[in-house]
């Protein structure tokens, strides 16, 4: 795995909902930005990562 290192992980503001996240891969995080319409879109991607992994 390709090791990413995020220069600045904060990516949205503490007073609004989450409205993008790092785009995560089968290796893992990536550096790319995704925006999402719906904030609960980016946590159904991470869950659905997360359940995958053995």
């Amino acid at each position: 795995m390709k090791q990413v290192v995020i220069e600045n992980p904060v990516i949205n503001s503490p007073f609004r909902e989450p409205d993008r996240h790092f785009r995560f891969t089968d290796e893992g995080i990536t550096n790319e930005v995704i925006e999402v319409a719906d904030p609960r879109d980016a946590m159904t991607a991470i869950r659905s990562l997360l359940e995958s992994k053995p």
